[in-house]
């Protein structure tokens, strides 16, 4: 009588070993099975590298151009007026006493800040310009697409700010380097200077409507008080901030100085697409999609053996 539950029981632990043979690594198996599809190896490689070149050669050229750009801090001179009262009347009529006014940090979330991209945008009339593939230009309207909405303003802040516009600081000298990435090199020149002289502008407004609001309430300040030393001490406050008003308008870079402007790049030097460098990776995914897939045919069958 044959005893069918050992029979089952050998047959289970047979495709047991042999499923775990096939999943140990068999190396000269493998390099066997992949010299033997050689050709398809190369055949792989080959057109997928092609395939790389042409989207590379036929892609449009994206240049660069950066700008280092310095923090501009000034002492407001204020030596001597720092303590007691004068300190307290200082720092509520928005006076930075005794040190430089440093606003590195600010300045830096200012030039990649929504209101200033929202600014350049409007100002340079951009969004035919982001979104030209779906501009229609012969009406000066937009195109109908499957998105349902034409472009807002607020996509092409997103655009500008995600894959345009990059700051960046120099770990060795602490300057600032903003960049801009775009098709055609003088217009992202333009970009990164308009984005500068908008944050100067930002900042001037900013600074002028500070040192007015300030002498207001100072004069008023002056006017309660009969001491002969703090009426001084809040006249040169006062003084302090026309000097500030006056810097406002005469300085157009009041806030960011431009160590290097930007240069326009030559139509030769663009930063993307790079066709060897593409072109090699093309064929190396080519090659390792090609193997692995070799690999799992041969394993496959190999579990359909097993079986």
């Amino acid at each position: 009588m044959i005893d069918t539950d050992s029979s089952d029981a050998e047959r289970f632990l047979l495709v047991v070993r042999s499923r775990r043979a096939v999943d140990s690594i068999d190396l000269p198996g493998a390099l066997a099975e992949l010299s033997k599809a050689r050709g398809m190896l190369v055949l792989f490689t080959l057109v997928i590298g092609a395939l790389f070149l042409v989207r590379a050669l036929f892609t449009a050229p994206i240049y660069r151009a950066t700008a280092v750009i310095s923090v501009v801090e000034d002492s407001n001179g204020t030596g001597g007026l720092s303590g007691g009262q004068i300190g307290a009347l200082a720092s509520l009529a928005g006076i930075s006493l005794g040190q430089a006014n440093s606003r590195k940090s600010e300045y830096l979330a200012l030039l990649t800040s929504r209101s200033v991209m929202t600014e350049l945008i409007g100002s340079k009339n951009l969004m035919p310009v982001l979104f030209a593939s779906r501009w229609n230009s012969n009406n000066q309207s937009w195109k109908p697409s499957r998105f349902g909405r034409p472009p807002t303003l607020n996509d092409g802040v997103e655009l500008l700010l995600s894959k345009i516009m990059t700051v960046t600081t120099q770990k060795a000298t602490g300057l600032i380097e903003l960049t801009a990435e775009w098709r055609d090199p003088a217009v992202a020149a333009d970009w990164v200077i308009s984005a500068v002289a908008i944050v100067n502008r930002h900042v001037k407004a900013d600074i002028a409507e500070t040192a007015e609001k300030s002498i207001q309430y100072l004069k008023n300040q002056e006017q309660m008080t009969d001491t002969i030393t703090t009426r001084e001490s809040i006249n040169r406050l006062i003084e302090i901030n026309l000097g500030q008003i006056v810097l406002a308008n005469v300085r157009s870079e009041y806030a960011l100085k431009m160590i290097d402007a930007p240069l326009v790049a030559d139509r030769d030097k663009y930063v993307r697409p790079r066709p060897i460098l593409e072109t090699v990776a093309g064929a190396v995914l080519g090659c390792l999609g090609s193997a692995l897939f070799v690999l799992a045919r041969r394993r496959s069958a190999w579990w359909r053996a097993a079986a």
